[in-house]
């Protein structure tokens, strides 16, 4: 469903138009941020020089880019090359406005689902799956708004290392709004979440509004790929991203790291980055205990599959409960069920994996592929003489 052309030619005017809108708002707001490419040792000269100019937020490891806040005048100045701005302008490769994030809006129901009618896990298969496999050894960034990592749904997913908090630049990546929470929980909570074994880490880039910047949640993805993450998901979004995102996005599909994302709840034919990056991103739309598709959940040609995202009851803040529905709830299934295949996964890719299992159900920009199931993906993979072997050794032991 990967259309790069496409998808770029779409992204060119946003990014245009994101850059001149943030020129105009600068005026009021005093100072911006921009996300400039600097190609090999230019990177590192730049940094510093932008240091003067203003404040470097990120200088990123895997891709040429460095995040920075500046005034609106240097930002000008920086955008139409100026003379006055030659020595910047001279290891600058391009210069692009870092959007603001958020996560889609979810609905919450008045009521709590009862914990006997787990729908969502039953549809997805996610029981069958365990019989064999909890996820365990599996490692699953939740880049979000922070987990409530003392929650005892997921408070036994976590070890020392909780994670980290790009918001306030520290290591407690504690969650003030509870849909990160809520996402986690449906991941791999104890009682309401799918992959149960696995290890979960708080990666904070959206405050307790729910919202913050592109150039922490890319260094969101960073963290996640130098601290070994098998998944990441990312139930946020933004209609309009940067060249540095999808890059990033790229770069974490070529060496080994899974993104999950949310497809968005606009309702209606939209793009939401980074779910519509394509390829790079396994985009997920939202159904119902039916399979019917969900109103709210987006239409695009880039959705690769989808999982239960209406009324699903998990973990929020302040040790309670809340049952919240969106295309956030549906993409913490797939990153769960992801979590179940992967420690049999030996070669092959785990979004043919996904495609090749998933139950139709209609309309590819409505549902990809169809509903995201867990117990099909593992038995796959159990299906041959190696997978054999693997039943007879957790019967035995």
């Amino acid at each position: 469903m990967f259309s790069f052309g496409r998808v770029s030619s779409q992204l060119m005017l946003k990014r245009q138009n994101l850059i001149h809108s943030a020129l105009k708002k600068g005026v009021s707001q005093g100072s911006l941020e921009l996300i400039v490419r600097a190609e090999g040792m230019k990177k590192g000269r730049l940094a510093e020089r932008l240091g003067r100019l203003g404040r470097v937020s990120h200088v990123y490891e895997f891709i040429p880019y460095i995040s920075f806040e500046c005034d609106r005048a240097d930002a000008v100045g920086l955008v139409k090359n100026s003379m006055a701005y030659a020595e910047f302008t001279s290891l600058i490769s391009s210069v692009e406005a870092s959007a603001r994030f958020s996560i889609p809006a979810p609905v919450k129901s008045s009521g709590l689902n009862r914990k006997g009618d787990l729908w969502n896990l039953i549809n997805i298969g996610a029981y069958e799956a365990r019989k064999y496999s909890v996820g365990e050894g599996v490692r699953i960034g939740i880049i979000d708004t922070g987990i409530e990592y003392g929650h005892p749904e997921v408070s036994s997913n976590f070890e020392d290392l909780k994670g980290y908090d790009f918001v306030g630049n520290n290591d407690n990546p504690l969650d003030r709004n509870g849909h990160g929470t809520h996402v986690a929980g449906i991941s791999c909570g104890q009682n309401y979440g799918v992959a149960v074994g696995s290890t979960l880490y708080s990666i904070r880039v959206l405050d307790e509004n729910g919202s913050g910047m592109e150039s922490n949640v890319i260094a969101g993805v960073e963290w996640a790929l130098k601290n070994g993450m098998d998944v990441v998901n990312m139930s946020l979004g933004s209609p309009v991203a940067s060249s540095a995102f999808q890059d990033i996005c790229d770069y974490s599909y070529n060496n080994g790291l899974v993104i999950v994302a949310a497809a968005g709840n606009d309702g209606g034919e939209y793009a939401s980055y980074p779910a519509a990056f394509g390829e790079p991103v396994i985009a997920v739309a939202a159904v119902d205990r039916y399979n019917g598709h969900a109103s709210f959940s987006n239409v695009f040609y880039t959705n690769d599959v989808s999982a239960p995202g209406v009324e699903i009851i998990s973990s929020y803040i302040g040790g309670s409960y809340a049952t919240l529905s969106g295309t956030s709830m549906a993409a913490p299934h797939v990153t769960g069920s992801i979590a179940l295949a992967l420690p049999f996964l030996r070669g092959g890719s785990i979004s043919e994996l996904i495609g090749q299992s998933a139950e139709a159900l209609g309309d590819a920009d409505t549902f990809g592929s169809g509903l995201v199931r867990a117990d099909r993906m593992v038995m796959g993979l159990l299906s041959g003489k190696r997978g054999l072997v693997e039943i007879v050794k957790r019967i035995v032991w």
